[in-house]
């Protein structure tokens, strides 16, 4: 255990992946919304499958389940899935 134990904010992770390693996130932003789009059009809404799923509320993408993953409701929201039309990415 450090001397000074810190909490790290997405915010800060992305920012520090963005301006520190110059990762394009804002690029991987674009690439995830034309594969959320590309989903509901093809899909619709409440379903899910084995390639990840988009959790969509109220038009915002919430955040993405990958294969078994499944989404829970919560009473305040109206969140509902979308399966990932594009083929997870190669490993290897």
């Amino acid at each position: 255990m450090t001397r000074y134990p810190l909490s790290i904010t997405d915010h800060a992770l992305l920012r520090w992946l963005e301006r520190i390693h110059g990762i394009d996130v804002e690029g991987f932003r674009e690439k995830l919304r034309e594969e959320a789009v590309a989903s509901l059009v093809a899909y619709g809404d409440l379903r899910e499958a084995d390639t990840g799923t988009f959790v969509v509320d109220n038009g915002v993408v919430i955040t993405v389940l990958g294969p078994g993953q499944h989404v829970i409701g919560a009473p305040h929201r109206r969140s509902f899935g979308v399966p990932r039309v594009a083929p997870p990415p190669a490993s290897g």
